[in-house]
């Protein structure tokens, strides 16, 4: 496959881990929006070439306006050249540059082949989020409660067949993810380690048996959207034999 159509289909996929509870096209583009909660779900997908209609950039402001929020782009290797450039002419800030890594099986079969089985470990598997996993999450993360609304309707809004996932040590709930199995591809987001167990070890364990579920369920390649200066998550995912296919960024209104 050329790299700009793999750039399309993982665009397209991982648009998929996290779908707006609203959306509108315009052209190849999508506009979500998610009450502000998250860059991704508030932001134009910018993925193929720009609208046929002249007035696109309009009607994007337009969208955004409308609901109180500011126009935001999303930016990647699959966008159109020189978008970037003419929203960077516009005043338009970027902001939270990203990378997507992409693996395989084996690699990653590889990395955690020597963790062991060790006593005291559980993986507890959900096909959608319950009350408790949202708690878990949202603690992990230390995000505020009043954000629950939202990703109870992101969550929901996800069509291809998805695990929501709880590692536990002794018990205790350590640390949760969710992955997506679809055309091969097993994507992951939502990986979160409570923060008193983060850099022991906990994130490689849960991302095994993602990489596990994925594998069950068809899916031998990898991919995840973690942010670049996202250093512990980073040093985990090369770890586990990922590696950078391309970048992306946001380009936010003035």
């Amino acid at each position: 496959m050329e790299p700009t159509s793999l750039y399309h289909q993982i665009e397209h996929l991982a648009a998929r881990t996290w779908p707006a509870p609203e959306s509108a096209p315009l052209g190849h583009w999508t506009l979500r929006a998610a009450d502000g909660v998250t860059k991704r779900a508030n932001s134009v997908l910018a993925c193929g070439e720009r609208p046929e209609t002249v007035d696109w950039f309009s009607a994007v402001c337009r969208f955004y306006e409308a609901r109180g929020l500011p126009a935001v782009f999303q930016i990647s290797d699959a966008s159109p050249t020189g978008l970037d450039d003419e929203l960077e002419a516009r005043g338009f800030a970027k902001v939270a540059p990203c990378s997507v890594l992409t693996g395989d099986v084996s690699a990653a079969r590889a990395a955690y082949a020597g963790i062991g089985a060790e006593p005291g470990w559980r993986l507890e598997c959900l096909p959608a989020p319950d009350e408790t996993w949202l708690a878990r999450f949202i603690a992990f993360e230390l995000f505020p409660e009043s954000r629950l609304p939202v990703y109870r309707r992101i969550f929901a809004g996800i069509e291809p067949q998805a695990v929501f996932a709880t590692l536990f040590r002794h018990g205790e709930p350590a640390a949760v993810g969710t992955a997506i199995a679809e055309q091969g591809w097993t994507g992951f987001t939502n990986i979160a380690v409570a923060p008193d167990r983060r850099g022991l070890g906990f994130g490689q364990r849960l991302m095994a048996g993602l990489v596990e579920w994925g594998a069950a369920n068809g899916a031998d390649n990898l991919y995840l959207q973690v942010v670049d200066d996202n250093e512990t998550a980073n040093r985990l995912y090369r770890k586990l034999g990922f590696s950078r296919l391309y970048g992306f960024h946001y380009r936010v209104a003035p």
